[in-house]
Order: structure tokens, then C-alpha cells, then sequence
């Protein structure tokens, strides 16, 4: 079916039928697990589920499962949560010989859906994007007193990314400053005007170096870019 740019991707489906049909060549049943974030058991993701859940094999090779015998490989280069495939219903020994064909093309196929599901994020964000742009060329179309546009973008934009605070500052070339012109979440004369050359401000340092900066203070390892003691 057309999706539209703004409808949401559509949720890949697990890979049932793939593992059905390789099961059929194989003359035996294919299944693909994966490790839980915690724990140290396989949950189902591809194929009938037999009812059970087994714990994450300590090698490859053939394992004692409620279902009978079956071989367990772990799939190569997956880059999330490691993936194991099993293979039931044929011999112990043959086993090992089948499941060599069947990981390039399971592998593949995960490969794909990664990367479908990547470019449909991608063509979201993008969506979301022009929409914005769009938005703000009609706003700034309009007749309206100069800070009454600004207020009514910072609300725009701080709507659509969801954030509590917004400000925006407009230079002073005469005194080589920033001035806070339109505020959201705050008043817009709740800060002195901010010198460009202020090395802890991050507004300052945004304006010097002409690019984006992003802060997270709950992601390891990143770092506040502005003051020790706050932000300014």
C-alpha cells in the first residue's frame, strides 16, 4: 500500500515464513532466537513457538531442548542483541553441515531489515523536518509585530521537540552580545545579555562556531558543555 510521509513506518514482520521455508528444505524445523537484555535465557523471535524457552547455549553445537535434539549457531554480526538460529527434526549429525547454508541467508535477510527500518526512520525525521519548515515559512508569511512572531515559533518549535524551555537570542552587534528576545518556560528577561565571547556560555559557543550542541546528562560519558557549576 501508498504510505503518506507522515504515516509511521510499518512494523517489520518476523521473518515466520522465511524460516518455514528453509525448515522445508532442511527437512526440519528453523527457528530464531534471541539473548535477553537480562538474564542468561533465549527468547523466541521467528518460528512456532514451542512453549518452551531454553537457556543461552554455552557453545555451538548440538543441545537436549524439551522439543528433542536440536543445533544451536549464533548468527554473526548482528549488532544488537546477539541472535541464535536452531534447527530440529533432522539428524544430530547432519545438522551442523545444514545450519552453514542457512546463517548467510538468514543473516542477510535481518541485515536488510535493519537497514529498511533505518531508512524508514530516516524518512520520517526528514518528513518532520520539511513540516517544520513549512510551518515556519507560513508564520513568518504573515503580518504580525516582530516579537509576536518569535514567540509564536519558539512555541512551534518547542512544541514539535518537546521541550519545557526554549529562548531565542538575537546578536547585538554594538555590544558583541546576545540578547534573549523571546523565551518559553521562563521570562525573556530572566538572563543578562551574554557576551559571544563568553567561554561558558553555550549559546555564545553555539553562535562562535556556527553548529548545533547537544547535552544529555544521562548518557555516559557525555559531558556538560557549558559551566562546571550550571548552565548559562
Amino acid at each position: 500500500r501508498e504510505l503518506d510521509l507522515h504515516d509511521a513506518a510499518p512494523p517489520l514482520a518476523r521473518p515466520d515464513a522465511l524460516l518455514d521455508h528453509l525448515g522445508a528444505l532442511a527437512h526440519g524445523r528453523v527457528r530464531l532466537w534471541r539473548e535477553r537484555e537480562r538474564g542468561r535465557e533465549l527468547e523466541l523471535a521467528g518460528g512456532a513457538d514451542p512453549g518452551w524457552r531454553v537457556s543461552v547455549p554455552a557453545s555451538e553445537g548440538v543441545l537436549q531442548t524439551p522439543g528433542g535434539p536440536a543445533h544451536f549457531a549464533r548468527l554473526p554480526g548482528v549488532e544488537t542483541l546477539p541472535h541464535w538460529i536452531e534447527l530440529a527434526g533432522g539428524a544430530a549429525l547432519e545438522m551442523g553441515a545444514t545450519v552453514e547454508w542457512i546463517i548467510p541467508v538468514v543473516t542477510e535477510v535481518m541485515a536488510r531489515s535493519r537497514e529498511a527500518t533505518r531508512l524508514a526512520e530516516e524518512l520520517q525525521d526528514r518528513s518532520a523536518e520539511i513540516e517544520l519548515l513549512c510551518v515556519i515559512s507560513e508564520i513568518l508569511g504573515q503580518a504580525r509585530q516582530p516579537r509576536e512572531t518569535a514567540g509564536i515559533l519558539l512555541r512551534e518549535l518547542s512544541d514539535r521537540l518537546q521541550a519545557r524551555r526554549a529562548s531565542l537570542m538575537l546578536f547585538d552587534p554594538e555590544g558583541e552580545t546576545l540578547r534573549t528576545y523571546a523565551a518559553r518556560g521562563y521570562g525573556a528577561d530572566a538572563f543578562e545579555p551574554v557576551s559571544t565571547a563568553d567561554a561558558n556560555s553555550i549559546s555564545a559557543r553555539v553562535f562562535r562556531e556556527r553548529r548545533s550542541i547537544a547535552y544529555d546528562p544521562y548518557a555516559d560519558g557525555d559531558q556538560n558543555p557549558g559551566a562546571p557549576e550550571g548552565r548559562t
